[in-house]
């Protein structure tokens, strides 16, 4: 797919701008360079981005160029584990833009994707897709998926020794039981 609307990085600069980036098709190693930098990037941005509204304008400027690495990444294949993994991380980095600016109906679905596409992947990183997801779905008040979800997620964290992670998933699934009444 042709590369022209992609912007490279915080500056904004367009593709053929950037040294050693070919503009026109790219090859897989030139899409996985791509989608390493746009997902670190967006993960630096995300951080605090839902306390913060100049961080999610700084990640709503990367939010097409995180859409195009959630894309590449879905339709990776069998055998893609990496490529699988990128589509998650691109939607986690997103997910406090979509859980506040929208859109709304796309949160759920790139959520769904990423996670059914990665389930294979770093346990911990899916850990947070679920989390994500559980969030997602309790704000949406379905409020028994959202538990599973938080089950998944308590699943992983204990059998991985993520304590923190354990932590936000039961503060998670006891605000759900809370709504529930």
């Amino acid at each position: 797919a042709a590369q022209r609307g992609l912007r490279f990085g915080e500056r904004g600069l367009g593709l053929g701008e950037v040294p050693g980036i070919r503009v026109g098709r790219c090859d897989g190693a030139e899409h996985q360079r791509h989608a390493r930098y746009f997902v670190a990037l967006g993960d630096r941005l995300s951080e605090g981005a839902e306390r913060s509204a100049r961080a999610l304008d700084a990640l709503a400027l990367e939010r097409e160029n995180l859409y195009a690495v959630f894309q590449w990444g879905v339709a990776g294949g069998e055998g893609q584990v990496a490529r699988r993994l990128q589509a998650l991380r691109a939607v986690l980095a997103l997910d406090p833009l979509l859980a506040l600016r929208g859109p709304f109906g796309a949160h759920l679905l790139m959520l769904d994707a990423a996670l059914d596409k990665a389930c294979d992947a770093d346990p911990l990183t899916v850990a947070r897709g679920h989390e994500a997801r559980a969030k997602a779905r309790q704000a949406r008040w379905r409020l028994a998926e959202s538990a599973e979800d938080c089950q998944q997620v308590l699943a992983l964290a204990r059998e991985h020794d993520a304590p923190a992670l354990e932590g936000r998933a039961h503060f998670c699934l006891g605000a759900g039981l809370r709504l529930m009444g």
